[in-house]
């Protein structure tokens, strides 16, 4: 949050946000959350409790929990044949 640029979110939400939107710039930074001091330092680094000190404490992290197959493995890959449904 704190590296977002307020001043360019408000010039893209001028530019591309409806009406409504607009309507609500001038609480853009509350809507958003964002802002000087709003995120103490402590929890502005999301990796912090994870205590990863070497890129192997994150590959550890991580593959252990990753998952690969095909679609034929996917028992809802039928639904994609059905064309009652489709």
């Amino acid at each position: 949050p704190e590296n977002v640029d307020l001043q360019k979110a408000r010039q893209l939400f001028e530019e591309y946000g409806d009406e409504k939107t607009r309507e609500k710039l001038e609480r853009l930074d509350a809507t958003l959350d964002v802002g000087r001091g709003t995120v103490s330092p402590e929890l502005r680094d999301d990796f912090a409790k994870m205590k990863i000190e070497r890129d192997e404490d994150l590959r550890d992290l991580f593959i252990p929990s990753f998952y690969f197959g095909c679609e034929a493995d996917d028992p809802l890959a039928y639904v994609a044949f059905n064309r009652k449904a489709n």
